[in-house]
């Protein structure tokens, strides 16, 4: 069989089968990658990148936190006050005066708030001041008008639309934004600024509110301290009659004190020490007054006792000089009252009567002359208050002329007095420390003015926008280390299909 007959196959039978082998040179699989050796070579090393992603993770959540935090902008810090009394709406003060709410800008508040926080930096009053601004805000009916205005405005071009705009009638409701913002100025001309950091910025701010609230309070607020005269009480030196007009004048003080209508539900405001109200107190004031009080003051002014020094009768005559002198002042200006009345003279208002055509002449009171009747009605009450005391001051000097009760007499009255001014102490210690309570309670600080607390007007870290920022970096670092992952398992499998790769494998065999 030659060479060529080899080479040419059998026909094949009908059922015969036939095997075929294909043998690939290394030649022929140059330069292709196999996709599934690439996945398989990044789960060699999942161990590794799983430490990876989750650093790279972190990275992309930190790296948003630092831009934003080292991004801030200046921040405005606000609080709201608002004025529960009736007047605030109309920008008066409780007692009827402008309302000055300015004031909160002033160098005693300031200085005062300064002084009450601690911060790091020290600034001036000054650039506290000019970074300080007040806003007033409108009522629920004004932002409604002027939404419907500026809804007209921008879709017309009426003048008149525009004018209403300024003729409307702005209401307001007593609250005021007061803003602080971050940044003061070294100097007048200085572009250096200081800035606080969040904490400071807030509390600098709500310590002048604050101070505010406190001035407020000491200037407009209807509870005070009451008034003493202890001192007077307890000189020793006084006479018997003497101290006890001075008693008498401290019961009268703290009863008109404890009845102030001014006070309101206050009156009856129970401590919560004692468990007692103004009202308690004003009956144990009355009650002592009947019992004691009185009791001396009649045996005394009755029976002249005195310590039989001169002293005292002199200075009742000196005050019955300066009481008559006050005295016939008044009669002699009840007199010139009493001559304008006669002689003065009401305007006459012609008034004209369409239906029956007649003229009717009438007359109209004026102001002055109901100030004349008002002023003559206090004083015929100052007059007869006047001669009451002038009464009793020619009394007194009529009967203290001499002493002639024995010296049990003078130890029995000091014994008393003693112990009325140990009752005076302790109903004045328990009167001022029930109006120290109430002034210390957070419904009275409340009553005319409320505030609330300062709040960051810029954005904190943990916004929505600033957490969609936090999100996109973890993301953005898992897809990083995801793709450095996968670039590792292919560079092994293009290591394995290179040439030098193919060389080697062939010196192996």
């Amino acid at each position: 069989m030659t060479e060529i007959d080899k080479t040419i196959l059998p026909e094949p039978d009908k059922n015969q089968k036939v095997e075929v082998f294909v043998k690939r040179e290394t030649e022929e699989t140059y330069g292709e990658l196999d996709l599934i050796r690439v996945f398989s070579n990044m789960g060699k090393k999942l161990h590794i990148y799983a430490w990876i992603i989750i650093l790279f993770m972190l990275i992309g959540i930190a790296v948003p936190m630092i831009m934003v935090e080292m991004g801030k902008e200046t921040k405005n810090i606000s609080a709201l006050i608002s004025f529960r009394y009736p007047g605030a709406k109309d920008d008066k003060a409780p007692d009827g005066s402008p309302l000055n709410i300015r004031y909160i800008s002033s160098s005693y508040i300031l200085q005062k708030a300064l002084s009450n926080t601690k911060l790091s930096k020290s600034i001036t009053i000054g650039s506290i001041e000019q970074n300080l601004s007040v806003e007033r805000l409108f009522n629920e009916s004004t932002k409604q008008n002027l939404e419907v205005l500026q809804k007209v405005t921008e879709t017309s071009k009426d003048s008149k639309d525009f004018s209403q705009v300024l003729n409307m009638n702005y209401k307001y409701d007593g609250k005021y934004v007061i803003t602080l913002a971050n940044g003061f100025g070294l100097g007048s001309n200085s572009k250096k600024k200081i800035y606080l950091s969040d904490n400071e910025l807030a509390t600098l701010l709500n310590n002048i509110i604050t101070t505010y609230n406190e001035y407020f309070y000491t200037t407009y607020g209807f509870l005070k301290l009451p008034d003493s005269n202890l001192d007077s009480i307890r000189n020793s030196n006084l006479d018997y009659i003497e101290r006890l007009d001075e008693i008498e004048s401290l019961f009268k003080t703290l009863s008109s004190f404890c009845t102030d209508k001014n006070k309101g539900d206050y009156l009856t405001y129970r401590s919560n020490r004692t468990g007692l109200s103004f009202i308690d107190m004003n009956n144990c004031l009355k009650l002592i007054k009947d019992i004691s009080v009185d009791y001396f003051y009649s045996f005394i002014f009755a029976e002249n006792i005195t310590k039989g020094d001169l002293s005292t009768i002199t200075k009742y005559k000196y005050n019955l000089t300066n009481l008559e002198r006050r005295y016939n002042s008044i009669i002699s200006t009840i007199t010139d009252n009493e001559r304008l009345l006669s002689m003065y003279k009401n305007d006459n208002i012609a008034i004209n009567s369409a239906d029956e055509k007649t003229n009717t002449i009438s007359s109209s009171v004026t102001d002055y002359y109901n100030t004349l009747i008002m002023n003559q009605t206090q004083l015929y009450q100052s007059k007869a208050e006047l001669g009451e005391q002038i009464e009793n001051l020619n009394y007194k000097i009529s009967g203290f002329d001499s002493n002639k009760l024995l010296s049990t007499n003078h130890e029995y009255i000091k014994t008393g007095l003693q112990n009325l001014e140990n009752i005076c102490t302790i109903m004045y210690n328990l009167i001022r420390e029930q109006s120290e309570e109430i002034l210390e309670s957070s419904s009275y600080k409340t009553f005319y003015m409320d505030y609330i607390g300062a709040q960051l007007v810029s954005n904190s870290i943990f916004t929505a926008s600033n957490i969609k920022k936090i999100l996109i970096g973890m993301v953005a670092g898992l897809i990083l280390a995801i793709f450095i992952w996968g670039m590792d398992g292919l560079i092994e499998e293009m290591k394995r299909s290179s040439p030098q790769e193919k060389d080697l494998q062939v010196a192996k065999r």
